[in-house]
């Protein structure tokens, strides 16, 4: 695959973030599978050989050079298990709205609402997203996969051993996000 060159920047601006990232967060280490040693500064430093190889190549195999060829479960298990996570988070999903729904905003919220009406949605969102990692990191049938710390760039979930990642995220987001994440393999939306 050949990217187009609005694409080709998309994913180098990913991958600079991604870098930028890694280098100073523990959760970008754990993100990444055994397998990375050392390779991945040379990779990100060397810009014209970063740059050829997006050009030419997926964001799959990107990946798969990334963490070095490191081994990954079998394809059709891959799938299974991330069919059951996105239903498991996808419920997930659904209690974050009934408790939002139930909760409400923070009284702080509620309060600014009254000055500024049109952070609504945003402060639903910042309710949705915190609501959802603290279910999230609560289910021990979840263990398995990371959450991005907040305000750290990278997808709500994320699991290291398949490249499978998950975002909370509205229809109209979606595209945006999976823009920005697809260095983290293959991205499904938890829709709210």
């Amino acid at each position: 695959m050949v990217f187009d060159p609005s694409t080709r920047r998309a994913a180098i601006t990913s991958l600079e973030k991604f870098a930028s990232n890694f280098a100073t967060s523990e959760c970008y280490r754990s993100h990444v599978i055994r397998g990375i040693g050392n390779n991945i500064a040379d990779t990100f430093n060397d810009s014209q050989k970063l740059s050829q190889a997006i050009a030419n190549i997926s964001a799959g195999t990107v990946l798969s050079l990334v963490v070095g060829g490191a081994e990954v479960a079998d394809a059709a298990d891959v799938a299974n298990a991330a069919e059951s996570d996105t239903a498991l988070l996808q419920a997930h999903v659904e209690d974050t709205i009934a408790r939002l729904d139930a909760e409400g905003l923070a009284f702080a919220q509620e309060r600014a609402l009254v000055n500024n009406p049109n952070l609504q949605s945003a402060f639903e969102g910042e309710r949705i997203d915190a609501f959802f990692r603290e279910s999230v990191a609560d289910d021990q049938a979840l263990q398995h996969l990371e959450l991005t710390p907040r305000g750290q760039f990278g997808p709500d979930v994320f699991n290291p051993e398949t490249q499978e990642w998950w975002d909370v995220t509205t229809p109209r987001q979606w595209d945006a996000h999976a823009q920005e994440y697809w260095l983290f393999g293959n991205g499904t939306p938890l829709f709210h």
